[in-house]
């Protein structure tokens, strides 16, 4: 493929429309399956790091803040799995919960 350039929405630019358009739905979730799951691990991998080299004030960067809503529940905080600056931006955090719904929903795809 030619040369890649990621825009600011996250779309690869620059990329042989042939080859593109020979992707299969089934080797499009392949890929989109590999990438959000070494996401995931390496997110995870990451924190681990950071707990196992005593950085403890470190890993509230990689928290995410989730308060109770409606009396219901307590506040809550969780790794943020999110992948891109625009979901960080607009306080849109990603748990690991949403990461396995997606990777099931990709698995079923392939």
């Amino acid at each position: 493929m030619a040369d890649k350039k990621e825009n600011n929405k996250g779309i690869t630019s620059g990329v042989d429309l042939a080859s593109l358009l020979d992707v299969s739905p089934e080797q499009l979730a392949a890929l989109q399956y590999d990438a959000l799951k070494g996401h995931a691990i390496s997110r995870l991998k990451k924190v681990i790091s950071l707990l196992e080299d005593n950085h403890l004030c470190q890993i509230e960067g990689e928290m995410k803040y989730s308060p109770a809503g409606g009396a219901y529940g307590g506040d809550n905080h969780y790794v943020d799995f999110s992948w891109c600056e625009s979901q960080r931006e607009h306080g849109r955090g990603v748990d690991l919960l949403e990461v396995v719904i997606d990777l099931m929903r990709l698995q079923n795809q392939i």
